[in-house]
């Protein structure tokens, strides 16, 4: 049978493989003269300053893993080395594929690897809820409605599946975990079905334990999503002067984040240039979309050179 441990590093090389493919392929379509265009309407500062807060709302995602992973073995500073790396990687790679390398990464420093998937899943649901509802509350605020954006529609129907489908595998899943492994016991034998039923042991372990977590903790976890959503929507700031709304520039944040649930390229391409032309359609200016260049290439683009030296930083550890 074929090792976990070579199972990873095939992984590793593969995604090492695809951000070499998809950072030449993002570099050589990166058009700057759409950035010279609006170069002189672009605060370098708030630029800087933007980019500070991406990474600061980082740390605080890392705290909030910390809390929710409970893991003697995962100490602030490898969680921190590990979201860094994840991220950069999340946004090179189409699709949320990096997601996977995340959960991968996560699993090797748990004392069980379900927790990474569950404890990811459980991050990713608790931003999902905060986002919709800031995205309804500021619709309400702006008298906006969805209908004239089929976009935005859709973005509501994927977050709604994404919402049911994780709220049955945290709320649903556990209480037929038993039922499932007596079946299988009943059922089924040999070294395939004890794996099986090993592994629906630690799932409902995990999810117990992650559960507890999440009720005891749930005012410091509200907290700090609050805080790293609070610092991922001030970075938009630097748009503020152009489109010279705060709410608007707060529905640009949302539809920006929550853009990453539709087909998109690396380092958002598509989703992002959507959600700066929605706003841009709004304000009756069309070189709105023109911005969301300065977006990737300042706030983006360093994310993911400082993922790409993580990595290779890792990589050569690993080697050694």
């Amino acid at each position: 049978m074929i090792k976990l441990s070579t199972i990873y590093k095939f992984f590793n090389a593969l995604v090492g493989v695809l951000i070499v493919y998809f950072s030449i392929n993002f570099f050589q379509g990166l058009n700057f003269d759409n950035f010279f265009l609006i170069s002189d309407t672009t605060n370098f500062n708030f630029l800087l300053l933007g980019f500070m807060l991406y990474l600061i709302s980082h740390i605080f995602r890392s705290i909030r893993l910390m809390i929710m992973f409970s893991e003697k073995n995962l100490s602030l500073k490898k969680i921190i080395n590990i979201q860094f790396t994840s991220n950069g990687i999340n946004l090179l790679l189409p699709f949320k594929i990096g997601e996977i390398y995340r959960i991968s990464l996560f699993a090797r420093e748990c004392s069980d690897s379900s927790k990474a998937l569950y404890v990811i899943i459980c991050e990713r649901l608790i931003d999902l809820f905060l986002l919709i509802f800031l995205l309804f509350t500021i619709l309400l605020v702006l008298n906006y409605s969805s209908v004239g954006y089929p976009e935005l529609t859709n973005i509501f129907k994927l977050s709604l599946i994404l919402i049911l489908i994780s709220l049955l595998l945290i709320f649903v899943l556990p209480e037929n975990i038993k039922e499932l492994r007596l079946i299988f016991a009943k059922h089924f034998s040999g070294n395939i079905t004890l794996y099986i039923l090993e592994g629906l042991k630690n799932i409902d372990k995990s999810l117990g334990d992650l559960l507890k977590i999440l009720r005891d903790g749930r005012t410091t976890l509200f907290t700090l999503t609050s805080i790293i959503w609070l610092c991922e929507i001030s970075v938009f700031f630097i748009f503020y002067s152009i489109i010279g709304d705060v709410y608007l520039m707060v529905f640009l944040a949302l539809l920006v984040f929550l853009s990453s649930m539709l087909p998109a390229g690396p380092l958002g391409y598509g989703g992002i240039q959507l959600a700066f032309f929605m706003v841009g359609d709004i304000i009756q200016n069309q070189n709105l979309v023109l911005y969301s260049y300065v977006y990737q290439i300042f706030i983006f683009a360093p994310a993911v050179i400082l993922s790409a030296y993580l990595y290779l930083r890792g990589l050569i550890k690993s080697v050694k």
